[in-house]
């Protein structure tokens, strides 16, 4: 089944101002690690499911190259992989996702 989902002009064009503010932050180790995966998560549902699906197979990257931050950080980063970047896909008009 084809469903349309449309990217929320909040976050920038395709979500470009939550994926520069994910980026900045995957590697870090400050404290902004974990106001930004509770950020994330906070408007998880609001991101476009390609938006979503990238942060996770980053994350995954980074970690598997170490380059996820110290093991406090990491605990954080590992909080986003547990998420589905396609659970509440709901209709709308914009780009087909499958």
């Amino acid at each position: 089944m084809t469903q349309r989902f449309e990217f929320k002009e909040e976050w920038g064009t395709h979500d470009l101002m939550a994926v520069a503010a994910f980026r900045y932050c995957l590697g870090r180790r400050t404290y902004i690690v974990s106001d930004c995966v509770r950020w994330i998560i906070r408007w998880w549902e609001t991101f476009h499911p390609q938006t979503k699906a990238l942060m996770v197979k980053e994350v995954h990257e980074a970690i598997k190259l170490d380059r996820a931050g110290d093991a406090c950080d990491l605990s954080e980063w590992v909080k986003i992989t547990k998420l589905d970047p396609y659970k509440g896909l709901s209709g709308g008009q914009g780009i087909e996702v499958e």
